[in-house]
């Protein structure tokens, strides 16, 4: 993922673009074509609504906008949690959800830990810097792995022996 200058949006009006509204932090709703039912349109055609862009990222080829304000015929801005559940690509939701929490992330960490001094986000990287003490901050990666082991009709259920 990386952080976009707004002023360098032009250069990429033809790319696929996902818009994210937040009404209050943190990010709550993605903005869908009513017509198509899909979040997914060109740069340029959200553009072309009106939007007032916030914050702009970029992934393997799509473009994630924050937007302050949002008002067209056609559109409408849906709760992210019912987004899933709908009829999208596991590719596609696989993205809409990385940029949610990434943006989640990004409104939500606003303060530096160590001093409380305000971050700032380092141009093309996924990161804030403390303006006072210079320390960087991360969104937290926590993978996880889950493994099912069959034998016939029969499922292996086992945990950790210092687990109460």
């Amino acid at each position: 993922m990386q952080f976009l200058e707004l002023n360098e949006l032009d250069k990429y009006k033809d790319y696929p673009a996902l818009a994210f509204m937040n009404f209050q932090p943190p990010v709550k709703s993605i903005i869908i074509d009513i017509k198509n039912q899909n979040p997914l349109m060109s740069l340029s055609q959200l553009i072309g609504l009106g939007i007032k862009i916030k914050k702009a990222f970029i992934e393997k080829g799509v473009i994630a906008l924050l937007i302050d304000e949002f008002a067209a015929d056609g559109f409408v801005a849906l709760e992210s949690k019912f987004i899933l559940t709908e009829s999208f690509d596991l590719k596609l939701q696989k993205t809409i959800l990385r940029f949610h929490q990434w943006l989640i992330w990004d409104e939500t960490h606003l303060y530096c830990n160590k001093c409380a001094g305000i971050l700032k986000q380092v141009q093309a990287k996924i990161e804030k810097q403390c303006r006072e003490c210079a320390q960087s901050f991360f969104p937290t990666i926590a993978p996880a792995v889950m493994v099912l082991i069959e034998r016939g009709n029969q499922i292996l259920m086992a945990r950790s022996p210092h687990f109460r």
